[in-house]
């Protein structure tokens, strides 16, 4: 849990805030103009970090300060490349990691903003990996600057 500290005025002195952890409330994946797209949805935007596995079929999403309300993997979520999800909480957030049905490369993520009645969105796209170098790995995304 952070701490928010903003003055209010002076006769009201300090007003100390908390604010709650960027919480991922759902996952949803399609294809996308050839390529496999993730969307979480989360509440704020929130900083991740990206790895894959050495032969690219393995896709691990570091997604620090977070919480996780979103449901567990179901078959309809088994589109494209992907073959299963699964997020591993841990002391400081947790981990979202993808089996995937071959190798594949990521092209960077984004955030979307809130929009109709979507909220926050980080897009996650995967693409059918042609050599190994196309492959990215260990990669860091912030997203906690862009309220």
């Amino acid at each position: 849990l952070g701490l928010e500290a903003s003055i209010e005025s002076s006769n009201w002195g300090s007003l100390v805030n908390f604010v709650k952890k960027p919480t991922v409330t759902n996952v949803s994946v399609e294809t996308h103009q050839g390529k496999t797209r993730i969307a979480l949805d989360i509440s704020r935007p929130s900083n991740l970090r990206y790895d894959l596995s050495a032969d690219g079929t393995a896709v691990f999403i570091q997604l620090p300060g977070i919480n996780w309300s979103a449901s567990p993997f179901e078959p309809r979520h088994s589109i494209g490349k992907v073959l299963e999800f699964r997020f591993s909480p841990g002391p400081n957030g947790g981990q979202f990691n993808i089996l995937t049905d071959g190798p594949v490369s990521i092209n960077e993520p984004y955030l979307i903003r809130p929009e109709g009645k979507y909220g926050h969105r980080i897009i996650i796209d995967l693409v059918p990996a042609r050599y190994a170098e196309e492959r990215l790995v260990r990669h860091n995304k912030d997203y906690s600057q862009h309220n």
